[in-house]
């Protein structure tokens, strides 16, 4: 993502210091230090200010937040409800509390957020279709990964493009890529399946 990013500020988030760590000796090895802030940080109280960012990546952090949640759900569905250990509604008031902060985050006219997720729009929409939130949501299956990908918009719908790449629907890139493993967005394109 950096390589493609022509100068973009890219602040990655995590939870855990080791692996901030990590990814700021792996940064520093391969020279891109200077475009890369690395911070420790919980997702569900980020300590940027409101509209700050054009787009917002989570590939994983909603999944292990609502963890319980998704466990509990699946008893649930089992009919199994009194054998389930988990506490979902914890969990999920801990998703809700995140997918909140990244709508404070993002910039209230065209931004992103993409979701990069293990579970199907039954286990995820009613956290990402909050009116609150005014975005439009987009979803599909990267059948190749496995992984949901959802796709919240502001102020466009994803494939409006804007600037000199207006003749060029999304994902018609000389990639061959599948429309949704790439966002077009201004200039640039990130390919998602560079996240891995």
């Amino acid at each position: 993502m950096y390589d493609r990013g022509r100068g973009l500020q890219i602040e990655a988030v995590d939870y855990s210091p080791a692996v901030m760590h990590a990814m700021a000796a792996r940064a520093n090895i391969m020279s891109r230090q200077w475009l890369l802030q690395y911070q420790v940080m919980d997702a569900q109280r980020l300590c940027f200010r409101d509209s700050c960012f054009d787009v917002v990546i989570d590939k994983g952090c909603i999944d292990a937040l609502l963890n319980s949640y998704d466990q509990e759900q699946w008893w649930i569905s089992c009919g199994s409800r009194g054998e389930c250990r988990y506490n979902g509604t914890e969990s999920a008031r801990r998703g809700r509390l995140l997918v909140r902060e990244v709508a404070r985050v993002l910039g209230a006219h065209s931004s992103t957020f993409v979701l990069i997720s293990l579970i199907s729009p039954k286990g995820r929409l009613h956290f990402l279709e909050c009116p609150e939130h005014d975005w439009h949501v987009t979803h599909t299956l990267d059948e190749e990964h496995g992984n949901y990908i959802y796709v919240m918009t502001r102020g466009r719908r994803l494939g409006e493009a804007r600037g000199p790449r207006d003749d060029e629907p999304l994902g018609s890139s000389s990639s061959e890529a599948p429309f949704y493993s790439q966002l077009q967005y201004g200039m640039d394109v990130v390919d998602l399946d560079e996240l891995d």
